[in-house]
Parts: structure tokens; C-alpha cells; sequence
């Protein structure tokens, strides 16, 4: 079994804060919903490498690779798991339980 040792726990708990202030606090609603478009997705992957560089206190590899693991995750959520774009010929006017604007995507189970 591993033994947590002071300096991993202060390395976790220095990532953990990056990737909060990266995600949560330096990422603002546009980015969110336009990082299918590469610029933004790296704009967003380059203030987490950042603020992991800073907080890691200059380890580069070790903050390069937290870049390319946030990197790789975003890319899989923004594109791999994405719902496919709104179609309005496949939707009727209803409850809005998909943020749709009062319009909700039917599903081939719907039909």
C-alpha cells in the first residue's frame, strides 16, 4: 500500500486548487459553450497549465502533463460524449427540460 506523504498531499491539494480556479473560477460561460472550437478549448487548457505551472512552483512536466490530461478529457466531453446539434425539424413546442428555449428534441423513442 502507498503512504501519503506531506509532499504528495500538498501536490494534490495544489492541483486540486488549479483545476478549481481553472474550471470554476478563470472559465466563463462563452468559454464554456464555445470550446467545441479549438482556440477556446486551448485558451481554457492553457490557464490550466498555467495556474498547475504556478502552483506546482515551476514543475513543468509535471504541469504539462496535467495540461494534456485536461486536454484530452475536454476534448472527449466536447466532442466524443456531445449531444448532437439542435435539429428544429426533429421538435415541438413544450416544457424546456433541455435548456432549448421551450422547445424539446424529440428522441427516436419519441416519435
Amino acid at each position: 500500500m502507498l503512504a501519503l506523504t506531506a509532499p504528495m498531499a500538498q501536490t494534490f491539494a495544489a492541483l486540486l486548487l488549479a483545476h478549481v480556479i481553472a474550471d470554476f473560477l478563470l472559465q466563463p460561460d462563452w468559454m464554456v459553450r464555445r470550446k467545441r472550437e479549438p482556440a477556446v478549448l486551448l485558451a481554457h487548457i492553457g490557464v490550466v497549465g498555467g495556474l498547475s505551472l504556478a502552483c506546482l512552483g515551476g514543475a513543468w512536466p509535471v504541469a504539462l502533463g496535467v495540461a494534456a490530461a485536461q486536454l484530452v478529457i475536454d476534448a472527449i466531453k466536447v466532442w466524443a460524449l456531445a449531444r448532437p446539434p439542435h435539429n428544429p425539424r426533429h421538435c415541438a413546442v413544450g416544457t424546456d427540460p433541455d435548456g432549448l428555449g421551450g422547445r424539446r428534441c424529440r428522441g427516436p423513442a419519441d416519435r
